[in-house]
């Protein structure tokens, strides 16, 4: 593909043909980065743009059968009118009215690799026990799925093909941004978020962490330019990402010290992390923290708790 640069660059996902190789195509370099998105794709699954993502292990044709399979109403062990699916780059959400049951995609970007059925269901567990510690009314279980992708069941008999997080769904005019947005979030919510966020800080364990924390906060911040550097071509984006890990480099040497102290002082805790207010949502007149997965944009505000 020489003299086609520039729109390999612009345009990076390009799709490998299904009638010839179910697998993705996968190009290490800076020009050429085939990948797929469902938009551009019924048969692959998606994958990041990131040049450090590697292959799925699975079958792409074999994901996609799951998820379209899951569809089905007809296959929830609850009553289901429709099931929607809401996409992120590392999951699939599906959306049944009273319930979301939440599907890792078998991706490799680095910072995560999803791409074991065995590492799927440790990080679904994962999932469920840091978000259950402030949100035990909306995560719920981590439920088997099994049969084959084309014919899946719920807690059916047999090995599990796949796992789910399941969660309590809600509407997304419960989220506090849409609920800020309306005039509806009082002062005693904040007061009451504060607390809540405040308790669960304080009885948080202090991390395990030595010396070695800080190099290790650092490598996500490298990884970080090392992904989208290679992604971008106007030569004002690549000035502006380098003057930005400069600056990066240089608070992080700034404030070493600082970070060595406070984990000498017990201030390195397992946290939220993400916590703003799309990802707060009243629930039963309560601020809950980290309902984001649930996130239903089409759904009718009826389903709000």
């Amino acid at each position: 593909r020489r003299g086609n640069t520039r729109r390999l660059r612009a345009r990076p996902f390009e799709c490998y043909s299904a009638a010839t190789n179910d697998q993705l195509t996968y190009v290490k370099n800076e020009t050429a980065l085939p990948r797929c998105t469902t938009q551009s794709c019924p048969v692959h699954i998606p994958t990041s743009t990131n040049i450090r993502s590697e292959l799925p292990t699975g079958n792409g044709a074999d994901t996609a059968a799951l998820v379209a399979a899951l569809r089905n109403p007809a296959l929830y062990p609850h009553p289901v009118q429709r099931v929607e699916l809401v996409e992120t780059h590392i999951s699939w959400v599906l959306l049944t009215g009273d319930y979301a049951y939440k599907i890792k995609k078998p991706v490799n970007l680095g910072f995560l690799d999803f791409t074991t059925l065995d590492s799927r269901r440790h990080y679904c567990a994962e999932e469920l026990r840091l978000n259950r510690r402030l949100a035990p009314a909306l995560y719920l279980d981590v439920v088997p799925i099994t049969g084959t992708p084309r014919s899946p069941a719920f807690a059916g008999s047999g090995p599990p093909i796949e796992y789910a997080v399941k969660m309590r769904q809600f509407a997304q005019s419960a989220l506090l941004d849409s609920a800020l947005a309306r005039g509806d979030v009082g002062a005693e919510v904040i007061a009451q978020l504060a607390r809540t966020i405040a308790e669960f800080h304080a009885r948080l364990a202090p991390a395990a962490v030595d010396d070695g924390a800080n190099t290790l906060a650092l490598a996500p911040a490298r990884d970080n330019f090392a992904q989208m550097l290679p992604l971008v071509y106007a030569p004002a984006d690549i000035a502006a990402l380098k003057t930005l890990r400069e600056w990066m480099l240089r608070e992080y040497e700034t404030n070493t010290g600082r970070f060595r102290q406070r984990c000498a002082d017990g201030y390195v805790r397992e946290c939220h992390g993400d916590l703003h207010l799309g990802n707060i949502a009243l629930i039963d007149g309560t601020a809950t923290a980290k309902p984001n997965p649930t996130r239903a944009p089409n759904w009718p505000a009826s389903r709000a708790p």
